[in-house]
């Protein structure tokens, strides 16, 4: 008897949990193989796609629209599910209206982790700069009101 593509035993071993998220050069899944860099190195900021039948793995920094490498450490975001990109984009391969949710929650954490990362010290250094910028003009302007050669 012939065996359905589906029933083989290389589409049921590629398609097992363990093996989620990898991918080799004919499309078939490979554990551990980011879709964009095909590195399997730094498999702790890995993220596999959670549409049942894609096994795509992404680096949060491999993605179109990277993530901080903190995110992973998040248990609300790592408690939710997370489509690739290419899930995302193929039109009904998710619902819109949880892609759209999905997008959504992705950016908060990328907006909160700009706000975590920004550069308090530059944005604080940048007003002290400019602080004392206006201090040291209003100080020059000062002396030269006084100044007896400007008299």
């Amino acid at each position: 008897p012939e065996l359905n593509a589906i029933d083989s035993p290389a589409v049921k071993f590629m398609n097992s949990p363990q093996n989620k998220g990898a991918r080799t050069a004919e499309g078939i899944s490979i554990a551990g193989v980011c879709e964009e860099c095909r590195e399997q190195a730094d498999n702790d900021y890995m993220l596999n796609c959670d549409r049942e039948g894609c096994n795509k793995s992404w680096h949060v920094y491999c993605l179109p629209d990277p993530l901080p490498k903190s995110i992973l450490k998040k248990t609300e975001f790592m408690s939710r599910n997370w489509y690739c990109p290419i899930c995302l984009e193929t039109p009904g391969l998710i619902k819109p209206q949880e892609a759209d949710e999905m997008r959504a929650f992705v950016s908060s954490f990328m907006e909160s982790s700009v706000d975590e990362s920004v550069i308090p010290g530059m944005n604080l250094a940048s007003s002290e700069l400019d602080d004392d910028a206006m201090e040291s003009d209003a100080a020059l302007s000062e002396m030269s009101e006084n100044s007896p050669l400007m008299g």
